[in-house]
């Protein structure tokens, strides 16, 4: 636009200057303002020059004053260009925040799910500590496993007294509603500190797990004592070599 009326000014200027210079020429002439004389190429060239010298002059400046413009809005252009690869940029963070948000989310919706299904692959344990018979003021004591969750291979669980194991209980194969036993030999007194059991078993992906269960003391009933146990640890120990 601007363009247009630098180019629109310089014309209707340069018409104003053509009529001037043209029309005012004779009227000197009239006047004896000026005299006209045949002249020489180089008169007439210097004539020419200085006719039409401020004519040239004034489309220079204009010229200056158009291409100022252009190279404005060249640079306003560049700036608008700039923003715009700015923004993009943006754009493009924002996409790859959201992208990276959302295979965070699908690798823990992922490994929930994994982990679930591990969940389900394990054992539940029911596990009964106590004293099946009584010599005076000694206890043979017995550990009884019942499975109500998933078929485990090469179960076992020892019971420790004074860093010894006293009680294990093993089956090759725990099934689903199984149950594994052992009774103990040796008549020990009733045991009121904390025991320590720890069991272990492979699940049917080949992973072995480890369990610890603390065995604490309720008390006497009858001059029985009770127990209960409360599992304290659990953890995968190996993991298969599946292809």
């Amino acid at each position: 636009m601007a363009s247009r009326q630098l180019a629109s000014l310089g014309l209707k200027f340069t018409k104003i200057y053509l009529v001037l210079l043209f029309g005012g020429l004779p009227v000197a002439m009239y006047f004896g303002v000026l005299n006209v004389k045949p002249l020489e190429i180089n008169e007439l060239g210097d004539f020419l020059a200085g006719a039409f010298g401020p004519l040239a002059i004034f489309w220079l400046v204009l010229g200056f004053f158009q291409q100022s413009k252009e190279l404005q809005n060249s640079v306003d252009a560049l700036n608008l260009q700039a923003k715009e690869l700015a923004h993009s940029v943006e754009q493009q963070k924002e996409m790859v925040r959201v992208t990276r948000e959302t295979l965070e989310h699908e690798r823990e919706v992922l490994s929930l799910q994994a982990q679930a299904q591990k969940n389900r692959l394990q054992p539940k344990l029911d596990i009964k500590f106590g004293a099946n018979s009584k010599t005076g003021t000694q206890y043979r004591y017995f550990a009884r496993v019942n499975n109500i969750g998933h078929t485990v291979a090469n179960f076992s669980i020892d019971f420790f007294f004074n860093a010894r194991s006293f009680l294990h209980v093993n089956k090759e194969l725990l099934r689903f509603e199984d149950t594994a036993e052992h009774r103990s030999n040796n008549n020990l007194e009733a045991i009121t500190e904390p025991l320590t059991a720890i069991a272990t078993f492979d699940d049917s992906e080949g992973d072995t797990f480890e369990s610890e269960y603390q065995v604490t003391y309720l008390g006497s009933e009858n001059d029985w004592p009770r127990y209960t146990l409360q599992r304290t640890r659990h953890e995968k120990r190996t993991q298969s070599n599946k292809p």
